[in-house]
């Protein structure tokens, strides 16, 4: 009698803390004001990709996850143990062609990128909210002379440089 008592008290009290855990997960957490930077994809050498002229450009963001998630994000963002850095890919935004484009939408770039999924987290608004000048250009693999010149960019005679070509991918 008094066994099954105990039995049904611990019962209890094992699902209010599964439930009180539940709870505590289930809560989100805002972390606002993030810098996010936006780094041009060199996985493909035949496309030079530039943002506003750079190689990658930051952003702000605020985010919002899980208190757990958030935690252990801030945590590793505060050690310097993790960047808020995402690749920007030409291709898989379908702008593989030479040419100008805009991001209309930076907010969804950012939330459907792998290190913000990874993390459980949503972005709930990014600054600025669009990228008006991204530049693509096409390169082609070229055989280009290397010579030697001065600071006044005067030849520098008998310069023995090896190798004396190479072969580099350019506009």
């Amino acid at each position: 009698m008094m066994f099954a008592k105990l039995k049904k008290a611990a019962l209890v009290l094992f699902i209010t803390c599964l439930i009180w855990i539940w709870a505590d997960l289930s809560l989100d957490k805002d972390l606002a004001g993030q810098t996010m930077t936006i780094m041009a994809s060199k996985a493909d050498p035949q496309l030079w990709v530039t943002i506003d002229g750079k190689s990658e450009i930051q952003v702000k963001a605020d985010l919002r996850g899980p208190t757990t998630k958030i935690s252990e994000l801030n945590k590793k963002i505060q050690a310097g143990e993790e960047k808020l850095d995402v690749v920007f890919d030409p291709v898989k935004q379908n702008m593989e062609n030479p040419g100008k484009y805009a991001l209309p939408d930076v907010r969804k770039f950012l939330a459907e990128s792998d290190k913000i999924q990874d993390y459980g987290l949503t972005v709930k608004s990014a600054h600025p909210d669009k990228l008006e000048n991204i530049q693509v250009v096409a390169m082609k693999e070229k055989t280009l002379p290397i010579k030697c010149v001065d600071e006044m960019d005067n030849d520098i005679p008998n310069a023995k440089i090896t190798p004396d070509i190479i072969t580099m991918y350019a506009p």
